[in-house]
């Protein structure tokens, strides 16, 4: 994306008003024509929550080890590897969220359409949602990933304790639309199809993609269905470690929730097969221990490669939370050196020298990726690496 337009908002890449006018208004209108729906009001679990406490053990969970990933390009949080879809949401939680993002002051401020460099087969019907919902804009939406039970219940599955990192990272929707000028879940072109089998049902460089195979640059996604295909396509699709495609089964109906450790397990949001609509979100959660930094990055959500990200706020909220981030480590790193002088231990000097290099690598790293220290190509030659080569 040229310079001029990114530091300038990405306007180039504002959803058309055909796209405002008839698809998303077909949402808006579908919302308001149901006789109970009301979206003022702030999340309630007791109403909103369809979580089960037996899900836990009922859900697929896989770990790195059962998706074959042994080699990582950046240290992993846990074993966890990535989930089977859950249910989280009520449909009635879902209605408001999608209520909230589709309000088109939030298209107008908010709303991107999709990256080539970043998709395949995109059109006017493709965009990104990011950045509006600890803005006032969504009072419900943030009054969801407020709630501490949210965050146990992804932080039992994960085996860390986990919360959300920044604003533009919350709640980040990924929007393919059906073009309403033609039948709904009408068989679309899908060349990338096969009859050898799951495994080899596409070709990872043709089928159409909302995000292309990427790592994303949180640690964790939690991603929440809001609209399904019906049939193939729109699915998650893990790239496991013998370099072969896991296909995440669609569940067809809002609110269920993958989780996936997505900084180091290579995935693609893929395109219906269908004229239908593929909405979901995602939610970037890191470790909660004030003693533990996040390996955020800049990679795939940086404005220039992802356009959503509004230059002036993006950067704002990122370094704000790098830096409290930072914070929080020294400050544990400080109380612990007073409180083993207090106890009497010998201090450790190695140890010292190793958190203070972690301290400046993780300053390091929350510059090294912006546009004007490199902006190198994209995608990254990462994404293609194969995991025994990293």
């Amino acid at each position: 994306m040229p310079c001029e337009d990114y530091l300038t908002g990405a306007h180039s890449h504002d959803i058309p008003p055909e796209t405002v006018d008839t698809e998303i208004q077909i949402i808006l209108d579908k919302l308001s024509a149901k006789p109970d729906f009301n979206p003022n009001q702030l999340f309630n679990p007791d109403k909103h929550l369809a979580f089960k406490d037996e899900y836990f053990e009922e859900t697929t969970v896989l770990s790195l080890a059962d998706l074959g990933i042994k080699k990582t390009h950046t240290k992993p949080i846990s074993g966890f590897g990535a989930t089977y879809p859950f249910p989280l949401l009520t449909k009635e939680a879902i209605d408001i969220m999608k209520w909230e993002a589709f309000q088109k002051e939030n298209i107008a401020a908010y709303a991107r359409l999709t990256n080539p460099d970043f998709s395949l087969k995109t059109n006017r019907f493709d965009f990104h949602i990011g950045g509006y919902v600890n803005q006032g804009k969504a009072p419900f939406t943030e009054s969801v990933y407020a709630h501490p039970r949210i965050a146990k219940i992804f932080s039992k599955f994960i085996g860390v304790d986990v919360q959300t990192c920044y604003n533009y990272d919350t709640n980040h929707v990924n929007v393919a639309l059906a073009d309403s000028s033609i039948p709904i879940d009408a068989p679309l072109n899908t060349e990338a199809e096969s009859e050898e089998g799951e495994e080899k049902e596409f070709d990872i460089s043709k089928v159409g993609s909302i995000l292309g195979q990427h790592y994303d640059s949180v640690p964790i996604a939690a991603v929440i269905m809001w609209e399904c295909p019906k049939g193939r396509g729109g699915e998650t699709v893990i790239i496991k470690g013998d370099e072969k495609p896991l296909v995440i089964p669609n569940i067809a109906e809002p609110g269920y929730c993958t989780l996936l450790q997505a900084r180091v397990v290579r995935h693609i949001a893929t395109k219906p097969n269908s004229n239908s609509n593929r909405i979901a979100t995602v939610c970037g959660y890191c470790c909660a221990a004030p003693e533990i930094l996040d390996t955020s990055a800049l990679t795939s959500v940086r404005p220039s490669i992802l356009p959503r990200s509004i230059h002036d706020q993006f950067y704002s909220e990122w370094f704000d939370f790098r830096f409290k981030q930072l914070q929080r480590y020294l400050a544990a790193g400080q109380s612990k050196i007073k409180k083993d002088f207090e106890r009497g231990e010998t201090f450790n000097q190695l140890k010292m020298i190793e958190f203070c290099k972690e301290a400046q690598e993780y300053l390091y790293d929350s510059w090294k990726e912006m546009e004007c220290a490199g902006n190198d190509p994209y995608p990254p030659a990462l994404f293609e690496t194969p995991y025994s080569e990293l």
